[in-house]
């Protein structure tokens, strides 16, 4: 609704909350309007639940399985959550900026993403730590 209302969408916001809370209820899943997203985004499961926030940036191609909140902390800069080509979060992973992931990142399942990761990688725990690199990245 946001992008056919444009700039006065904070004085209709209040007229469309009904009809965003079914929404949000329908789809079980929340991204912000602010987001800066390309192309190629898919979502697998949203049933768990998905937010995406404003301060978010990525490229294209990631991969979002369910559960997954995209967000930052308080006083993150705007585009301070950046996430590079061909990403993927495991199911309930969570990414908490300011971040910046490479591409090719893999994050595993109930990861806790809060430090920045190069590309080829792929990611795991609480919070996340390198579980494996790419040969290709080493050459």
């Amino acid at each position: 609704m946001y992008l056919m209302i444009g700039g006065a969408w904070p004085l209709f916001r209040i007229l469309f909350i009904p009809i965003l809370n079914v929404m949000y209820a329908y789809a079980n899943c929340e991204i912000n309007y602010h987001a800066s997203i390309g192309p190629g985004i898919l979502v697998l499961h949203s049933s768990p639940g998905i937010c995406y926030f404003w301060q978010v940036c990525n490229r294209k191609n990631l991969t979002l399985v369910g559960g997954n909140i995209i967000g930052s902390r308080p006083r993150t800069l705007q585009n301070g959550l950046a996430i590079g080509d061909n990403c993927s979060l495991g199911a309930n992973a969570v990414v908490l900026g300011p971040v910046t992931l490479g591409n090719n990142v893999q994050v595993g399942a109930c990861a806790l993403v809060i430090h920045n990761f190069g590309d080829d990688c792929a990611v795991v725990g609480n919070p996340a730590k390198i579980l494996m690199k790419s040969k290709s990245s080493n050459e």
